[in-house]
């Protein structure tokens, strides 16, 4: 019987560790105006932002290449690179609900997001 119950036990314990590593962290949910007022906090970790595709109309010019978009929420805009947002035209599709998840970065003071998950009408 205790010989059972120790092998009950550790299998509980493998499985709760097993999945505790297999779910990874979150990204955290975060407003633009937050990531531009406190860049330091947020620099070289995964976020999250949740707003409206701006295609090529972002603020400023683009921090790594062309092809970098904007997405927006009420408290401002922000570059997004590193993924396109496939099936959206840059043009007519401006103001569809996105949600970019990547990593915050900077350069020359220009905060962006080197995305690696986007997902198109979610908000």
């Amino acid at each position: 019987m205790n010989k059972l119950r120790i092998l009950i036990t550790g299998l509980i314990v493998g499985m709760t560790i097993a999945g505790s590593a297999c779910s990874g962290t979150q990204p955290t949910v975060v407003k633009i105006g937050n990531l531009k007022k406190n860049p330091s906090l947020y620099l070289g970790k995964m976020v999250t932002v949740k707003g409206e595709y701006r295609g090529w109309r972002a603020e400023g010019p683009p921090p790594v290449t062309r092809s970098d978009w904007g997405v927006r929420d009420g408290t401002g805009t922000i570059h997004v690179t590193g993924k396109p947002a496939s099936h959206l035209d840059p043009y007519r599709d401006i103001g569809r609900k996105i949600t970019v998840t990547g990593t915050f970065h900077l350069k020359d003071d220009i905060p962006y997001i080197k995305a690696v998950r986007i997902e198109i009408g979610k908000e």
